[in-house]
């Protein structure tokens, strides 16, 4: 029955199911695997970093260094990675993501083995420098694959399955380094993890297909705006995105795709819960890598712990903190789904500073029996907020922005994990590792009150990046564009995605 002009309504309904149903059409069911092997990814990542903090003094009495040179060396890694991230998080909002994720793990293994074979601590230094090509490469490109592989609603769950990756690989970095270290020497771990980064690039190659972008957000977009349409109690989503402040960017009908670098970059700029989020990120990286390189070494000197002890207390800790990531991701989406978006804010700010009460705690007192449970229970509370505040910095940046924005996140984070062990060290060499401890602490309430800021801007920003997704879906049908991307055809896995799309 065809709808009359008198019918607005009607006919703005017709317009929302039609654009609901077009978008389900274009968007496969993705295979949780293809979560899993990213998550394989992060966690091969991770345990580079804590291989050397577990083999710390080991290394320290073969070159005969200070702790203020360890320090270097742990942050090494960040020179490669700051200098070409940005560049590389240009790439990802343009090229195939997978491949740079892929190609990635060549300069990254090569290092690995380097350290291992290292006869200086020069050759050491120089072959850390390297493991950061593998940041550049996965920093920006992972989590805006996660974006277009799964719905925006199951985000939280999503970020806590690939966190408890990179938790995996920091477990099997501490335990499993601890023990080679003390049945071989320190130099085996080097080398397994090596062959490990190997078998991870051929992995994401093969299997991993290369998704068209935005789509789930578009989606979401459309379905939210449906519902309010037919609720007709709150104000639509479109409209509601006029209460933020205008884009840069004052052509309406520009593409994402092609904005230049500096449009892209005042579109990115706007997005003002994007800075509150990073910056507290920042804050909460710094503390944590600090407790990944140090904590074995403050074990190790203060309780009298062994290598595989000391690994296997901090592994107990990663374990820790994957409990956090599970129960904040699910709650994180269960409140979203309520409509309760502003609540995944709140837990994330409020975890993080009640646990610099029990950190403080484990690194001030001296009964075991009291700060190992609490130091474990810090686990928890500091994975607690990794799963929501990574969905949000999906939520709330255009789809084909992403890479370029986890870039800068990537620049932050590679500043946080390169500074914190040198300053460690510095105050360690100076006032003892205790103390160092104990006064970086509060960096992680700090975190977690920068975190509580973005209450009042995170839904306003996601539903922005909600219309404009849709928008830019429309745009391209309209300019007769194909949705996917054209490196999907060259995709090494573009055969398997295209059968399992069949299939669904």
């Amino acid at each position: 029955m065809a709808i009359s002009a008198e019918d607005p309504s009607a006919a703005e309904r017709t317009r929302l199911v039609t654009e609901v149903d077009r978008l389900r059409a274009r968007f496969p069911k993705y295979p949780k695997r293809y979560l899993y092997i990213l998550m394989a990814v992060g966690a091969v990542d991770a345990a580079d970093r804590t291989i050397l903090a577990t083999v710390i003094e080991d290394i320290r009495r073969a070159f005969d260094v200070s702790d203020s040179q360890i320090g270097w060396l742990i942050g090494a890694y960040g020179v490669v990675a700051a200098l070409s991230v940005l560049p590389f998080g240009w790439l990802a909002d343009r090229w195939n993501r997978v491949w740079l994720i892929a190609l990635g793990f060549i300069p990254w293994s090569i290092a690995m083995f380097w350290a291992g074979a290292a006869q200086s601590f020069t050759m050491m230094f120089a072959a850390r420098m390297f493991l950061g090509s593998i940041e550049a490469t996965n920093g920006p490109s992972t989590p805006s694959l996660l974006g277009d592989y799964y719905p925006v609603k199951e985000r939280g769950r999503v970020f806590g399955i690939y966190g408890i990756g990179a938790l995996i690989g920091t477990l099997m970095g501490f335990a499993l380094a601890g023990v080679l270290a003390t049945i071989f020497d320190w130099r085996t771990a080097f080398f397994v993890w090596g062959a490990m980064g190997i078998v991870c690039g051929i992995a994401v190659w093969r299997l991993l297909p290369e998704p068209p972008r935005g789509i789930p957000d578009a989606l979401d977009g459309a379905e939210a705006a449906l519902a309010t349409h037919d609720a007709t109690t709150v104000t639509p989503a479109t409209e509601a995105t006029t209460q933020l402040d205008e884009p840069v960017s004052t052509d309406r009908d520009c593409d994402y795709r092609h904005l230049s670098l500096w449009e892209a970059t005042r579109e990115i700029a706007r997005v003002r819960t994007m800075w509150i989020t990073f910056v507290a990120g920042f804050a909460g990286e710094f503390f944590f890598s600090a407790i990944a390189s140090w904590a074995p070494t403050f074990f190790r000197r203060y309780h009298g712990f062994s290598a595989a002890g000391a690994g296997s207390l901090v592994a107990l800790l990663a374990l820790s903190v994957v409990g956090g990531i599970v129960v904040g991701g699910r709650f994180s989406d269960r409140q979203l789904a309520a409509g309760h978006p502003a609540r995944r804010i709140r837990m994330a700010g409020f975890a993080d500073i009640a646990a610099v009460f029990t950190l403080l705690i484990s690194f001030g007192f001296d009964s075991l029996p009291v700060i190992v449970p609490l130091f474990i229970a810090s686990g928890f509370l500091i994975g607690i907020p990794m799963a929501p505040l990574s969905a949000v910095g999906l939520d709330i940046m255009v789809p084909h922005l992403r890479g370029r924005a986890a870039a800068i996140r990537s620049v932050l984070r590679v500043s946080a994990v390169a500074v914190a062990p040198i300053l460690f060290g510095y105050l360690s060499d100076q006032y003892g590792l205790r103390t160092a401890l104990l006064a970086i602490a509060p960096m992680l309430g700090v975190g977690g009150l920068i975190t509580l800021l973005a209450i009042r801007t995170y839904p306003r920003d996601m539903a922005y990046a909600q219309s404009e997704s849709l928008r830019q879906q429309q745009l391209e049908d309209e300019l007769g564009h194909e949705l996917a991307d054209p490196d999907i055809l060259h995709s090494g896995a573009h055969s398997v995605m295209v059968e399992e799309i069949a299939r669904d």
